[in-house]
This record gives structure tokens, C-alpha cells and sequence, in this order.
């Protein structure tokens, strides 16, 4: 009997999964913790957050190619608390992929990188 070395693409995929749950979460927990007042960076990833899931759910249902391009917000991501801005950046430069920077500042400090493809 043969013996196969080497992981599995589910295997590969799984470690990929695992791995970007723990930098997002390290990611999200030193934000929190440079800050003076935690809850207003906690607010503010909160908010660059839900602005990525906006993306997502737009190349989802719309398509890869109809995320504009450039540094116009979206109106969904337009900031409804108090003390914060957010902005959003979507660079197309690469046919593949399009790269969405969202950044909120204000009161907390947050910038989330996204990075959509084409497939």
C-alpha cells in the first residue's frame, strides 16, 4: 500500500480559516488596547466591520465588477453615531482583485483591509 505525504486542499483551506480568525482577532485586540477609552475602538472596528460586510454581500449579489472603484463611500457605510467617520478606498489597479481600504476615525481609530477576487 502506497503512503500519500502532504495536506489535503480542505486541510490547507481549514488552516487558512484558523488563521486569519486569530489575526483579526489580534488585530482587533490591540486596537483595543492602544486606546485610552477601548469601547470607542471597539465601535469604530464595529463600524469598519460592517461597512466589509457590505462589500461582500455587494460582490455576492451585484457582482465583482460592479464595486466601484476609487474613494467614494458607500451610503450604507456613512458612520449613523456620533463621533465617527468612516471613508473607504477601493484600489482596482490589479484585474483580479480589488483591494477596499476602510478606515473610521473620530473618536476610536479603526482601518480594515479587504481584498475581493474576481472568480
Amino acid at each position: 500500500m502506497k503512503k500519500h505525504y502532504g495536506f489535503t486542499l480542505i486541510e490547507l483551506i481549514i488552516f487558512i480559516i484558523v488563521i486569519a480568525i486569530i489575526a483579526g482577532n489580534l488585530a482587533l485586540f490591540m486596537s483595543v488596547k492602544s486606546s485610552y477609552f477601548p469601547e470607542h475602538n471597539m465601535t469604530a472596528s464595529q463600524l469598519a466591520t460592517k461597512c466589509a460586510e457590505w462589500f461582500i454581500g455587494q460582490r455576492k449579489i451585484n457582482g465583482f465588477n460592479n464595486i466601484s472603484c476609487g474613494s467614494t463611500t458607500p451610503g450604507f457605510c456613512t458612520s449613523t453615531i456620533s463621533g465617527y467617520t468612516v471613508s473607504t478606498s477601493t484600489d482596482c489597479s490589479d484585474s483580479q482583485y480589488k483591494d477596499v481600504t476602510i478606515t473610521v476615525t473620530g473618536k476610536g481609530n479603526a482601518q480594515l483591509k479587504l481584498r475581493l477576487a474576481d472568480y
